[in-house]
């Protein structure tokens, strides 16, 4: 239950004058930028974590390995929260999918500088968004981090298929390997970049390549300098 207080709070946010507000232009992208580097330190330590055979599978692990798994998981748990916010489409959430709605027909995006790219954007992140790793995320977060039961046992278990086998999989485990959803993580990354650099923002500077290759590569820059900022730390266990 709420508190009478938190209930307060909850009605006013749903109000219709206030819930229809559209967020600011750069206030979305000044979001996405804290956003983009947030998920790649998360990203990074998870990754370069992965990579270290000595700390995978420790029968016996130290005081300092013990203190490195809770790290780990700490980081796992912001990049997975994240990264499903990236699918969401409510609308008290900033987020691609809501920016699309509210600043799809900016002027900027009838540009033949930037139209195609952007419409090129724009199928990627909804195949992204379908696909059965992104919405494992989505049941992940809502049912196990997020504690949105309500949310998570409602028009989410409705989806066939694509993330848990409800009725054939009493155990609760949910479908893709640890792998496949840390691409996924880095797939949903890559499109905010993408976003960030059809925007004008960030470090990703389009070359005569694209916008697509110029916010891949600055993926790759940002998690190599963040994993080496890790490394640092892994390497005194």
């Amino acid at each position: 239950m709420f508190s009478i207080k938190e209930s307060a709070v909850l009605a006013q946010l749903t109000k219709p004058e206030i819930a229809a507000k559209i967020p600011g232009y750069f206030e979305y992208l000044d979001n996405f930028e804290q956003i983009f580097r947030s998920l790649c330190v998360d990203y990074a330590f998870v990754e370069e974590f992965l990579s270290r055979e000595n700390l995978l599978d420790v029968t016996d692990p130290s005081t300092a390995q013990q203190a490195a798994y809770n790290i780990f998981w700490t980081y796992s748990d912001s990049l997975h929260l994240s990264v499903a916010k990236l699918a969401d489409g409510g609308t008290l959430v900033l987020s691609p999918r809501k920016f699309i709605t509210d600043y799809e027909r900016k002027e900027r995006w009838q540009s033949p500088d930037y139209c195609g790219a952007f419409d090129e954007w724009k199928v990627d992140l909804s195949k992204w968004i379908k696909k059965t790793e992104t919405r494992t995320l989505l049941l992940f977060r809502d049912e196990h981090l997020a504690h949105n039961l309500a949310k998570g046992g409602g028009d989410k278990r409705n989806w066939k298929g694509p993330y848990k086998n409800f009725e054939g999989n009493p155990a609760g485990h949910y479908l893709g390997t640890g792998g496949e959803i840390l691409g996924t993580c880095k797939e949903g990354i890559t499109l905010l970049a993408r976003l960030m650099t059809l925007c004008g923002r960030g470090r990703n500077i389009p070359s005569h390549f694209g916008f697509k290759e110029a916010a891949e590569g600055g993926v790759a820059r940002e998690i190599k300098e963040f994993r080496r900022l890790h490394s640092a730390l892994l390497e005194l266990l």
